[in-house]
């Protein structure tokens, strides 16, 4: 458990080497990059944090925050000068902001079904806009059940494990989100008006069974990034490195052998 300002952030840290930090989607924790570590920990530092507001982390103050400071702060903790930073959905938009915020410590950013990037016109609606409602008018559990059994998550619940693993992260979230204002604060101007300023080398995983929005995110992140690196993992979802854990990991250990 770390000290950050106006709150506490849980991480863990597997491995030696070059250090790479996966920050997870929006009402997910850490322990969603479980199939990653073995794999990763073997030559490089995973780092895996619970963002502020989700997991064993504090949840926000009234007092405005950054993540992307957060995963700053965590890195200082462990003695870190260098990352590669990366995360799936919401932990992509964090990692983008961290690239605007903290680029002179990115080595490389893994981008997995990025979204929301700030400044995104939606095109379906916020997938969880609905989940939000339903938590005001009957309850977290409702709005728990509602995530899990929502078009966001429908690939990955067909793996067996899988549903058991997001099953257990989704009840455990507190909820946090759907009855706060949330101050956080991200980059200025929006990140999809300026995606052509970050020249890290990226890898942008995009699942062929995700949400539009979410597909068209990673078109335009593929498509605008001056040195991106496209995989697309047509028979997953949401969720890549869950639903297919043996090609994402193969894919990530390419990309970061490829900074060496």
């Amino acid at each position: 458990m770390i000290e950050v300002d106006d709150g506490n952030i849980f991480c863990t840290s597997d491995g030696e080497g070059p250090a790479v930090v996966l920050l997870h989607g929006g009402t997910l924790n850490l322990r969603m990059f479980d199939p990653q570590v073995e794999a990763l920990a073997k030559n490089y530092q995973l780092i895996r944090m619970d963002l502020r507001g989700y997991g064993r982390s504090s949840t926000p103050t009234q007092s405005p925050y950054r993540h992307c400071d957060d995963v700053a702060a965590v890195l200082d903790y462990l003695g870190v000068d260098q990352a590669v930073v990366g995360g799936e959905s919401f932990g992509g938009a964090v990692s983008i902001d961290f690239a605007f915020a903290h680029n002179d410590r990115l080595r490389g950013l893994i981008l997995e079904a990025a979204g929301p990037i700030t400044g995104w016109q939606w095109v379906e609606g916020f997938p969880l806009s609905t989940a939000f409602k339903t938590a005001r008018e009957q309850g977290l559990q409702a709005a728990q059940q509602l995530i899990l059994d929502s078009p966001l998550l429908a690939s990955a619940m067909r793996h067996k494990t899988v549903a058991s693993d997001l099953r257990d992260i989704v009840q455990s979230y507190s909820g946090w989100h759907f009855e706060n204002r949330d101050p956080a604060v991200w980059a200025e101007p929006a990140a999809i008006d300026r995606l052509e300023e970050i020249h890290t080398p990226a890898l942008v995983v995009i699942g062929g069974l995700d949400l539009l929005d979410l597909r068209m995110q990673g078109d335009a992140l593929a498509e605008r990034l001056p040195k991106a690196t496209r995989l697309d993992m047509a028979a997953s979802g949401h969720v890549p490195n869950m639903e297919e854990p043996k090609t994402f990991n193969n894919a990530v250990l390419n990309f970061l052998q490829s900074l060496s």
